[in-house]
């Protein structure tokens, strides 16, 4: 009897040191998390204390522009921290009171000026801004790299493409390189995209970066895993992100995104709580569409009306969240595709093309739908949701041959492409 009571005793201390060492970096990275988020918060404080001494000082200094200059860049970063529009607004207000004191050699208030236009979707004004920038000192590669990702916003992919050619000696660096990634997908490109932000991520370790930029280099990595139905690999990216930010709204998002693709709704319903004062229309959307999942149609309304007035708050262009949540939910179509036939003629990219399409296909303008999904299709995007828009399209023209084949395209490029629509196109690549 001792004998086998030494026996267990043993399996059990084995047992014991197992477990230890399983849950051992279970633990390491909790700590880690947890320092990093009393690290953010002591950050941000100091942050906001910084913004107060430079208000105090450019109301002494009304002739100051490089006190505005401050305030504009301190202004731009804690909005990247936090998310908050206002933060974005006062930057925008700054850095343009700077430039008005100081309108040249004065490019810190310029960069600013065109960052904080571009965070709130002002593209037509950022691209101009970012001109100006490039204009005044043409070889410094972060002005061309912003210019080139301003000219992607708006859909003039052969000049971003020129401006990209004139920076590949500085593709290394990170003002460069995660916009590159970002142009190489829209072009079809995604592998090469990968192993673009995957050296990124590699190089940041090394780089005095704030908190918030390492985390929106994961949320890039893990976003372009989503969109190519890599979920493992998407994961691993955003839970390295949150161990550098715990409470970055952006990443608990789009993991919310992918508990979406997995099925998995009240994992969404939890993620979407951690997300906080950051939710956006998209994520209050997708908590809506959890609710509906899990069979609480009030609750689903309610959210979507929330997601409604939420928009309406905060007004801005060229917000696709806001346009697709209103053509995937049915909601003011007419006066949704109003809109983006408006904004088309202003801004021609993919998704501009992509969403008009949608919407004249929901209008059952099918002749107006295929000129639009052509022209969004037509620089090689492999985004699984062109392809399934393009199979609906085909199939109410009465083309079953090539919806089928554009269905299953689309399921061949990302079998997880969207949480509402992955079943209808699996039907539509078997339909007869």
């Amino acid at each position: 009897m001792r004998r086998s009571l030494t026996t267990l005793g043993a399996a059990a201390l084995v047992a014991a040191v197992a477990w230890w060492a399983f849950a051992r970096p279970a633990r390491l990275a909790a700590a880690e998390a947890s320092r990093n988020a009393e690290s953010a918060r002591l950050e941000l404080a100091i942050r906001s204390k910084d913004i107060e001494f430079y208000v105090k000082r450019a109301k002494e200094d009304p002739q100051s522009a490089e006190d505005r200059a401050m305030l504009a860049g301190l202004h731009l970063q804690r909005a990247r921290e936090t998310g908050e529009v206002n933060d974005y607004r006062a930057a925008e207000r700054y850095a343009n009171e700077s430039l008005a004191l100081r309108n040249v050699r004065n490019g810190k208030a310029q960069l600013t000026y065109a960052s904080a236009l571009l965070a709130q979707h002002k593209f037509p004004q950022a691209l101009s801004a970012a001109r100006t920038l490039v204009d005044a000192d043409p070889y410094q590669p972060r002005y061309r790299a912003l210019y080139a990702e301003l000219l992607v916003e708006m859909g003039r992919y052969d000049a971003a493409r020129v401006q990209f050619d004139s920076l590949r000696n500085d593709m290394r660096t990170l003002a460069v390189a995660p916009r590159y990634a970002r142009y190489l997908e829209f072009v079809g490109r995604t592998d090469l995209a990968r192993r673009v932000l995957r050296r990124a991520l590699n190089d940041i370790r090394d780089a005095d970066v704030p908190r918030e930029q390492v985390a929106w280099f994961h949320l890039r990595a893990a976003d372009l895993e989503i969109r190519s139905g890599r979920l493992h690999s998407a994961e691993r990216e955003l839970s390295n992100g949150l161990r550098a930010a715990p409470e970055d709204g952006r990443l608990w998002s789009a993991r919310a995104r992918l508990r979406a693709l997995e099925g998995d709704w009240r994992a969404v319903l939890r993620d979407v709580t951690r997300v906080g004062a950051r939710i956006d229309i998209a994520t209050s959307a997708l908590a809506g569409d959890a609710h509906a999942a899990l069979g609480d149609t009030a609750s689903a309304v309610s959210t979507w009306n929330a997601t409604e007035a939420m928009a309406a708050a905060n007004p801005e262009p060229f917000n696709r969240q806001f346009t697709l949540f209103r053509l995937e939910h049915g909601i003011e179509l007419d006066e949704t595709r109003a809109l983006l036939e408006r904004e088309i003629t202003i801004r021609q990219d993919v998704y501009g093309w992509d969403q008009l399409a949608f919407a004249r296909y929901l209008a059952r303008d099918l002749p107006g739908a295929e000129t639009a999904i052509k022209a969004a299709m037509a620089i090689g995007t492999r985004d699984a949701n062109l392809y399934y828009r393009a199979a609906l399209i085909a199939r109410a023209q009465g083309d079953t041959v090539g919806s089928r084949k554009l269905a299953a395209q689309a399921l061949q490029l990302n079998a997880h492409f969207h949480h509402r629509y992955v079943a209808d196109a699996r039907a539509l690549s078997r339909a007869p």
